[in-house]
């Protein structure tokens, strides 16, 4: 099904630093590190990972690799399909909070998100894109504490913590999901809404 999307996709221009770059903020999988070699760009590279579905390792590879809003807008577009009944409510109103926070990232939005994914038991993909507005800058300490910064690339890791919570949301489609979210994270690295 995304193979023969990944044939109409031309540019990632979102994507700016080099594929070797980006993968030196995570750890690849070995299979994927082969396929790195072969691979002469950053859309290359994802193509050749979605065709051999090593889905985890093109996760990271966009969530490492895409500007921070556009990251996150990625993971709450995937969050946003799948709230968890025990959930509901909560998961709700944080995804509320990120949408306004990714159209206007003030300070004061990323506090109102801080204390959700703690609320969300870290279980649910909004609990986790909700790290990755409250580690994607500002100090990551109590307010009237001193500050201390996020390291870099640390939202990345709630990003791709979302997605792929996301994608195993549905047991029995997590091949069809994670295709499903990784055709909307390509089209934002294209410049376009992720929207399908």
């Amino acid at each position: 099904m995304l193979e023969e999307k990944l044939k109409n996709f031309k540019d990632v221009s979102k994507i700016e630093d080099p594929q070797q770059l980006i993968c030196q903020r995570f750890t690849l999988s070995p299979p994927a590190k082969e396929i790195i070699e072969q691979s002469s760009n950053s859309l290359i590279f994802l193509k050749n990972l979605i065709t051999a579905e090593l889905y985890p390792d093109a996760v990271h590879f966009l969530a490492h690799g895409l500007p921070k809003r556009e990251a996150i807008w990625w993971a709450y577009l995937c969050a946003d399909t799948c709230i968890l009944d025990e959930y509901q409510i909560l998961s709700t109103e944080v995804l509320d909070l990120i949408k306004m926070w990714i159209y206007s990232p003030k300070e004061e939005t990323r506090r109102k998100i801080e204390p959700f994914p703690e609320k969300l038991h870290f279980q649910s993909p909004a609990s986790w894109v909700a790290l990755a507005v409250f580690w994607s800058g500002g100090s990551i300490t109590a307010k009237d504490t001193p500050v201390v910064l996020p390291a870099d690339y640390l939202y990345a890791k709630g990003v791709s913590g979302s997605v792929m919570l996301s994608a195993v949301h549905i047991p029995s489609e997590i091949n069809k999901r994670y295709q499903q979210f990784l055709e909307r994270g390509i089209l934002i690295a294209e410049g376009k809404s992720g929207l399908i």
